[in-house]
């Protein structure tokens, strides 16, 4: 499962933001998103891999479930912060400190 802010991240955002990270895995072939049209936001991504070895590793990189050929990642609300652009997969990394919006200086002075 990925995190994100689903209501304010458009499809073309996630797409982009999940074709960067199944990339690591090999060569992406494809990435479409469905979002559900339910009152409590969510949604899921099937990722086409160019071989079934490079699938089986995004499955057991993000966690999620083989579907016919493809990945399918359940994209959930990241109810942490409102940080935009944030993709962080279920069970970490774990925050310790306060949660800054990306671009924010740290300044230990104030903490």
């Amino acid at each position: 499962m990925l995190l994100f802010n689903l209501t304010a991240l458009s499809d073309a955002q996630i797409h982009k933001m999940i074709w960067a990270r199944c990339k690591a895995f090999g060569r992406v072939e494809g990435v479409s998103i469905h979002r559900r049209s339910t009152a409590r936001p969510g949604a899921f991504a099937l990722v086409d891999m160019a071989s079934a070895a490079e699938v089986r590793k995004v499955i057991k990189g993000i966690g999620d479930v083989l579907f016919g050929g493809s990945a399918l990642i359940e994209l959930s609300q990241n109810a942490l912060s409102g940080a935009e652009g944030v993709v962080v997969p279920l069970g970490g990394p774990y925050l310790t400190g306060p949660v800054r919006p990306i671009g924010a200086a740290l300044d230990n002075a104030s903490e």
